[in-house]
């Protein structure tokens, strides 16, 4: 407290003045009304400001307990995601090697078919060449039959052109 002559202060503005026995009771009586209406207002606005923010506080617990919620889910969902990729991959592996297994022995069917087919075709032209061969040797022989006829017709032709010179000698 500082003084001046005749006054009290009570906080930063309030002065009282002096009665007969001290401070005048109807000021003091006043400045103390005021003061309790005033930390009564604060006080309620205190408790306002105190619901609120409690009430803010539980909103937002409620939000960050439903974000760890979604969290939770969403992790969930990338473990799911993860296992699908896990399995997807595993699968498609899988279905790699069977398509080369399958291509390998397609591969070994085609060159089998070939090395067959090959084989049917050198034994075809084995043939050709053995029909070829006897084709060759019927018409060596047909050619040498042709021969043995032309010079038997041409000898028969020979004869029979002397036989009416013959038969005419013999019939003069």
């Amino acid at each position: 407290m500082s003084g001046h002559a005749g006054h009290l202060e009570m906080g930063p503005e309030r002065r009282f003045s002096r009665s007969l026995w001290g401070y005048a009771p109807a000021e003091v009586d006043q400045y103390l009304q005021d003061m309790a209406s005033r930390q009564a207002r604060e006080l309620r606005d205190r408790e306002n400001q105190l619901e609120r923010l409690q009430s803010e506080l539980e909103t937002l617990r409620e939000r960050l307990k439903e974000a760890q919620r979604e969290l939770e889910q969403y992790r969930e969902q990338e473990r799911a995601v993860m296992q699908i990729l896990v399995q997807a991959q595993m699968r498609a592996e899988r279905i790699e090697q069977e398509a080369r297994e399958r291509a390998e022995q397609q591969k070994e069917a085609i060159l089998a078919e070939i090395a067959q087919k090959r084989a049917e075709l050198a034994r075809v032209r084995n043939r050709i060449d053995q029909f070829r061969r006897e084709f060759a040797a019927i018409l060596d022989r047909y050619q040498a039959s042709m021969e043995d006829l032309g010079r038997l017709v041409a000898e028969d032709d020979q004869e029979w052109s002397n036989q009416p010179a013959a038969q005419e000698q013999e019939g003069i």
